[in-house]
């Protein structure tokens, strides 16, 4: 009867002491009070993270950002928005550039906002 009541003791502190957490994945800061502007907000991110690394640079097969036509052409398509906020695989991680969350948030309102070239 003591080991019963023993067992019992022990299954109830063993199990209150599990509990469960469920995590969240992380969001990004989406900026949409304001209209972000492409001359002073995506060109700066987008010329250190990904054209003057080599990966996005004039002629490249994967899309050349070096001007807005070949940044436009990939936020119309959603690869953008995929690469850059979704999976946020982009900048590639052994590049050695990361983009914040605050920064792929500027994307995200960016693209949102139709993309406009201002």
């Amino acid at each position: 009867m003591l080991r019963i009541f023993f067992i019992i003791g022990f299954l109830s502190v063993f199990l209150s002491a599990c509990t469960y957490e469920s995590v969240e994945p992380k969001t990004t800061v989406v900026v949409t009070d304001s209209v972000i502007s492409y001359s002073k907000t995506i060109v700066p991110l987008v010329t250190t993270q990904c054209n003057d690394i080599g990966c996005h640079d004039s002629g490249s097969q994967d899309g050349d950002f070096t001007n807005y036509t070949g940044v436009q052409g990939k936020a119309s398509d959603g690869s953008l928005l995929k690469r850059v906020v979704t999976l946020k695989d982009m900048p590639q991680g052994g590049s050695g550039f990361t983009l914040t969350d605050k920064e792929r948030g500027y994307f995200e309102a960016w693209i949102k906002q139709g993309f406009p070239d201002n």
